[in-house]
């Protein structure tokens, strides 16, 4: 080889010269725990596979829980989601698993056998009013299907047997914005996205030990927010409330020793790397954080002395969580009856022991 070859193949050629750097930047140490992906699979990232990712560490998220589940990043089985968290007042990235994972999923058991197409109902049509960035306000109209149900189907014991899924309601299920109006995808694609959801729910019904209750990024999308509030990028609505049967069902769970040595979560569900979504922090929340944070508010939205009592007695009995966790619950639930019961403890000064009494 020439001096002059071996001048050339050293300097990086003019195309790679003038290759901008990726959208967000390369995090240090990021070849260390995911040696598969360099700078050029990092600039894929942000760029191709999660556009819309705002911060490096919501992607190192993501990247963690693919290697946990076994899955290519790069075949977007899973997405970023921005999610309203009501403590904190502002959206946090989380990530979700997509439609395709809970497929990837069902697949691997070996047992799914296909599914019917899709069902849908009557078709309605609908305007809202959307504001857009320079404060115009312009009518949008959508023609979409009232409901969509999907019926899969799950080999047992050598039969194909069908689980038919719910009907999912567009209306419940569209992905929303500020102005309540369905955002960009939902607009375009009314029927494909109810679908999605009606697929999921079914997948969930067919495969209920590996995908427990496990939502897909499209029914979270624009209509979810973290710790069980009704819509993301919407605040002021009301919170949705906690109803007295789902209060006494929990409590029952748990006094009854059912959670008992379990990271039990207010929905019933044992908690899994599989299933809670990573929410985006500066530290990782434990999973005691996490447990805390779904149990207070259902202890500031129980409105029954005797249901919050109950509850309360089976958290500290039989969850798992830290003493300082199970202390600062114990004190929310006395203040929460002390806010229901003004003038009994004021007469009582002891609105926690009157509490807790409704329990025994």
């Amino acid at each position: 080889m020439t001096t002059g070859d071996t001048t050339r193949s050293s300097k990086p050629s003019s195309g790679d010269a003038n290759i901008p750097p990726p959208r967000l930047p390369y995090p240090t140490g990021l070849e260390t725990r995911f040696p598969e992906i360099d700078r050029g699979a990092w600039k894929a990232l942000t760029e191709a596979v999660f556009p819309a990712a705002r911060t490096p560490q919501s992607i190192v998220l993501a990247l963690t829980y693919c290697k946990a589940r076994k899955l290519d990043p790069f075949k977007r089985t899973i997405h970023i989601v921005p999610i309203w968290d009501s403590q904190r007042k502002c959206e946090v990235e989380t990530v979700w698993p997509g439609i395709a994972e809970l497929r990837t999923t069902a697949f691997r058991t070996g047992d799914y056998a296909g599914r019917d197409k899709t069902e849908f109902g009557d078709e309605c049509e609908e305007s809202w009013q959307k504001t857009d960035r320079d404060g115009n306000s312009q009518e949008i109209r959508v023609k979409f299907p009232q409901w969509a149900q999907v019926t899969v189907y799950r080999i047992v014991k050598g039969q194909r047997v069908p689980f038919v899924g719910p009907k999912v309601y567009w209306r419940e299920s569209y992905g929303r914005t500020k102005s309540n109006c369905p955002n960009d995808m939902w607009a375009k694609r009314p029927y494909g996205q109810l679908d999605k959801v009606a697929e999921a729910g079914a997948l969930r019904g067919a495969f209920p030990e590996e995908l427990g209750s496990e939502y897909a990024a499209e029914e979270v999308e624009g209509s979810f927010t973290w710790h069980g509030r009704p819509a993301i990028e919407a605040p002021t609505e009301q919170p949705k409330q906690i109803t007295h049967s789902r209060v006494e069902s929990l409590a029952d769970r748990l006094v009854g020793g059912n959670g008992h040595n379990a990271e039990c979560s207010p929905d019933g569900e044992q908690v899994s790397a599989s299933s809670e979504p990573l929410a985006l922090e500066s530290q990782e929340p434990s999973r005691s954080d996490v447990l805390e944070q779904e149990y207070a508010g259902m202890i500031d939205e129980t409105q029954d002395d005797a249901a919050a009592g109950k509850l309360l007695a089976g958290i500290l009995a039989n969850v798992e969580l830290s003493d300082a966790a199970k202390e600062r619950l114990s004190k929310r639930s006395n203040d929460s009856w002390k806010r229901r019961n003004p003038a009994a403890a004021a007469k009582t000064g002891n609105g926690r022991k009157q509490q807790q009494s409704f329990a025994k």
